[in-house]
């Protein structure tokens, strides 16, 4: 009788590598949100260009689906039968750099600044008073969906942690990792960046919920987070076996 061994097992993996669940870039391409109020790139460049770049998500999930279904008796027994899809609010957690702002001469935490002020396009409870430039009460209206919504979405993109040009087995990790931290290409300078193994695009995404941000005198060696969830309509995948 044949066993799987050890030996088997790194030969597999070898040929035919893991995904890793570190290699992944989150991109939100602010500047593309909806609607003519919409100036957040221009107001906050810096925070708009790193999560462009997918540099700021600390970490996310992939997309989910579920179907509804209603129950009917048939002949003696129960069936299910799908009634509508529901997808899973997409909770990202990112890293806080510190921003400069030339124009004032100081640091700033644009990235904070921004998502408060995308939350502030669905309903504005500050506007400024072009008068005097003072921050005033907004009126609390909701916005039109396409006025807020960011319709191209946001998009989710694995790689591939095996590289075969460079990889000399398991144990050479150094050559084999694609992304950095910051979402940058890290492999051989030589070598241009891989394709994705699988990219998800998350349509019409707005910011459902800010989670507060816990300050402390005691984390002094701890950087700061924001977790970020985001609702939207449906997601789609460049990954054509999704279609049959």
């Amino acid at each position: 009788m044949a066993y799987y061994n050890v030996d088997t097992l790194l030969s597999e993996l070898q040929r035919n590598s893991l995904q890793r669940t570190s290699q992944f870039r989150c991109k939100i391409p602010v500047e593309n949100i909806g609607g003519f109020n919409n100036n957040l790139a221009l107001r906050y460049p810096q925070a708009a260009q790193l999560l462009q770049k997918g540099l700021l998500c600390e970490s996310t999930r992939t997309p989910s689906r579920q179907f509804e279904t209603t129950t009917m008796s048939i002949y003696g027994y129960e069936e299910k039968f799908p009634t509508f899809t529901t997808y899973a609010d997409i909770e990202c957690t990112f890293m806080i750099p510190m921003t400069q702002d030339f124009a004032e001469e100081k640091t700033s935490l644009e990235v904070v600044e921004l998502f408060h002020a995308w939350q502030n396009l669905i309903q504005p409870i500050s506007s400024k008073n072009p008068s005097n430039g003072q921050t005033e009460r907004g009126d609390m209206v909701l916005s039109f969906p396409i006025e807020y919504r960011l319709q191209d979405g946001m998009t989710l993109e694995q790689f591939d942690p095996y590289n075969a040009k460079r990889n000399n087995g398991l144990t050479d990790v150094g050559q084999g990792i694609f992304l950095d931290i910051n979402g940058n290409f890290a492999g051989p300078a030589e070598d241009t960046e891989p394709a994705p193994t699988i990219v998800y695009r998350f349509r019409n995404v707005y910011p459902l919920t800010i989670e507060p941000m816990a300050v402390s005198w005691s984390s002094i060696d701890e950087y700061q987070k924001l977790v970020v969830t985001f609702a939207y309509s449906y997601w789609t995948s460049d990954n054509s076996s999704l279609y049959g």
